[in-house]
């Protein structure tokens, strides 16, 4: 089904905050907010084989739900200062600056021996020795600044003296769903690169 733009009409039939991403399913429901979607898809789909991503023990829990809240509540709500425009020239250099701030959260929660619950847990990932909701939640915001930010933006790279999150990031590039995911991304950014898009937006 072809539904226009996220402001069309077919759209907001949908989601009538107009945002991405969406959800439809077989029977027509459509399940918005990225984090809501990754809770339905993990414990629909979960199998011995494929175990939830939701972490059993309630501090391993906590700590997934605590890295994914950072990149809900302050990096979605302003990564669009990377690539959407236009824009006032202030405003995103503004925006930009306080990634700093936000990913030396992540740092602090990785790598902070007084983060909640760091005793419990010893990485690489978010939430300990394997991938969680959290990690799955943030990994594609950190895949567009790892990209982005150094090339247009004139960054050092955005792991530099962050090593929980430069460990948390290999970690999660050798994680081959995530590997995928970063490979898609890149190559779309490629293109955006390649169709001058940076020149357009400001």
């Amino acid at each position: 089904q072809e539904l226009g733009g996220i402001k069309s009409e077919e759209f907001l039939k949908l989601n009538p905050l107009g945002k991405m991403p969406i959800l439809t399913l077989p029977d027509g429901t459509a399940l918005p907010e990225s984090t809501v979607i990754l809770r339905y898809l993990d414990e629909k789909y979960s199998e011995p084989q494929h175990p939830s991503l939701n972490p059993t023990q309630i501090e391993a829990r906590a700590r997934s739900d605590l890295f994914a809240q950072v990149i809900d509540s302050y990096f979605t709500p302003i990564q669009g200062c990377m690539y959407r425009g236009p824009m006032d020239a202030a405003t995103r250099a503004e925006q930009v600056e306080s990634m700093t701030t936000y990913l030396d959260v992540l740092e602090h929660l990785l790598s902070d021996k007084q983060a909640p619950f760091s005793k419990e847990s010893v990485g690489p990932f978010c939430a300990g020795t394997t991938p969680s909701l959290g990690d799955v939640v943030a990994y594609p915001t950190l895949a567009f600044a790892a990209w982005i930010l150094p090339k247009q933006f004139e960054w050092n790279d955005i792991f530099q003296s962050r090593p929980g999150l430069r460990r948390w990031w290999e970690a999660m590039n050798d994680w081959e769903p995530a590997s995928r995911v970063k490979s898609e991304i890149e190559g779309a950014l490629q293109e955006w690169d390649d169709s001058g898009r940076w020149q357009r937006v400001g």
